[in-house]
């Protein structure tokens, strides 16, 4: 009897294990073909992605890399306010040409792969900054939904250069899994996604904050933690303001943003309300115009990998009474 009470715990445990889908931080493998090589799996995974199998390229993906949840959206919902950007870059993976090269011999599982697709990069930060200065201009919503952007700077990408770059394929679990933590992995997603992977996990953040008869409210484009472009809006009832000036002030703005890279703004009136605006492409603005300007503080230096931090201003807007609220939200892959 006893042996048998533990025979039976063996196989419950098998069970739960077989059971478990994120055991050990792994896609387990169960898509992929046998590969003898890092070649092989490498073949195996970039042809998955051309010819839209993304369950099976997904099962080279461990947990964390963010083309998991974008692959997710082919086959239902994965992230709702950027499902349709998703699935308009998976169905343009089809255009993406590879050569798989040699092996690096110095550094085991590294392998050399040349590969061309579109500038998705470039293209969706032009997108970007249309969607700022259409906002900041004429209001509405153009930047803050930043799915409708997303989508926009996806579609309208052109085929980029060819570029030779380093996959690493780690072998584990009876399978190859293509790495993404390190620096020189995400240089790899990006070159094989043409710049899309670091947008992947891109949010908008809303900062609000009323009083009787004055708003202010922050819309803040993100990478992860890293803010790349922001829309500062001022609202003051029109009963404080001179509105026969508003045509003068809307004037002097623009003209003052049109003198500065990366700024955008404007003034102009929408229910009762007068509204100024700041738009800023922290990728096109000027440093030293920045800290002149006390957007930024003076210790703040690109060059040395600085960067502005979406937590740290979430957490400075909320103690002085601003509420914040970031979307999409992310789950854990």
């Amino acid at each position: 009897m006893k042996k048998n009470r533990i025979f039976l715990s063996f196989i419950l445990i098998v069970a739960l294990c077989l059971g478990l889908t994120g055991c050990g931080s792994l896609n387990m493998g169960s898509k992929q073909e046998k590969a003898d090589s890092i070649t092989d799996a490498a073949m195996s995974c970039l042809n998955a992605m051309k010819m839209g199998d993304f369950e099976k390229a997904s099962s080279y993906m461990e947990e964390g890399n963010e083309m998991l949840h974008v692959f997710a959206a082919m086959s239902g919902e994965s992230v709702p306010e950027m499902d349709k950007a998703y699935q308009a870059f998976c169905k343009q993976m089809a255009e993406l040409e590879f050569t798989i090269e040699e092996e690096d011999e110095r550094l085991p599982g590294f392998i050399y792969i040349k590969v061309k697709n579109r500038d998705y990069g470039s293209s969706i930060y032009a997108s970007m900054r249309n969607a700022l200065e259409n906002q900041a201009k004429n209001g509405g919503n153009a930047y803050t939904e930043i799915g409708d952007w997303l989508e926009e700077g996806i579609t309208s990408a052109e085929m980029g250069e060819e570029e030779e770059t380093k996959a690493d394929f780690a072998a584990k679990n009876h399978g190859y899994y293509l790495q993404h933590g390190g620096y020189p992995d995400v240089a790899f997603m990006n070159a094989l996604t043409g710049g899309f992977y670091d947008f992947a996990d891109a949010t908008m953040t809303v900062c609000t904050y009323e009083e009787e008869g004055y708003t202010l409210r922050y819309d803040i484009a993100s990478i992860g933690d890293n803010i790349i472009s922001y829309l500062k809006t001022t609202g003051i009832d029109e009963s404080f303001v001179d509105t026969s000036a508003v045509e003068q002030y809307k004037q002097e703005q623009e003209e003052l943003c049109n003198m500065l890279a990366g700024f955008y703004g404007s003034v102009y009136t929408e229910n009762g309300m007068v509204y100024t605006t700041v738009g800023i492409d922290f990728t096109k603005a000027d440093q030293n115009t920045l800290v002149q300007a006390g957007i930024v503080s003076g210790a703040y230096n690109t060059s040395f990998g600085d960067y502005l931090s979406l937590s740290s201003t979430i957490s400075g807007f909320e103690k002085d009474g601003m509420t914040c609220v970031t979307t999409p939200q992310y789950d854990e892959e």
